[in-house]
């Protein structure tokens, strides 16, 4: 569970500093994980190399949407319903987190590992360790000209790599 202590102004122009909380169960990631065609893991990797802004945001707002809950008095539940995603998702408090999570990798990293359950956060860094060890692209891997899906989706530096190499004969 991820407790995040939030600043911000509410729609009167007051400040307020105030605790949230968020956190996905197993049952959770499982449900996801199952729920999206290759697996919701895959998905956020191909988005991210991809540099599909509009996928990424809509995939944090969706994680948040369903991380956010209300903790019980006695510690012992974590209820979390439409009616309190959608008031918290109303807040300036979740535009102020959902912009440090955009415009902040370290912490978009940091978030995912907190609401994460206990274990799961060690996977996420030996997957990371996993995909930098091997984050040359394929074409560069097996020595070998890009595909043209392979050019569409390259990033600029990537583009530069290719023009540099000489390495797309036609396209």
């Amino acid at each position: 569970m991820l407790k995040k202590t939030i600043t911000y102004l509410d729609f009167n122009g007051n400040e307020i500093t105030e605790d949230f909380y968020f956190n996905l169960t197993k049952a959770e990631i499982a449900e996801m994980e199952l729920g999206t065609k290759g697996g919701f893991t895959n998905y956020l990797k191909t988005i991210v190399q991809a540099e599909d802004g509009a996928a990424i945001i809509a995939a944090f707002k969706n994680i948040i949407a369903k991380s956010y809950g209300q903790r019980t008095e006695d510690g012992k539940g974590f209820v979390k319903s439409k009616s309190f995603s959608d008031w918290f998702m109303s807040t300036e408090a979740y535009s102020t987190l959902f912009m440090q999570i955009v415009s902040d990798g370290d912490f978009a990293t940091t978030f995912m590992k907190g609401i994460m359950p206990a274990g799961f956060a060690d996977k996420i860094d030996e997957a990371m360790k996993e995909e930098g060890s091997n984050s040359e692209p394929p074409w560069i891997r097996d020595n070998r000209d890009p595909s043209k899906a392979e050019i569409v989706s390259m990033t600029r530096e990537q583009l530069l790599e290719v023009m540099r190499r000489g390495s797309v004969k036609e396209v």
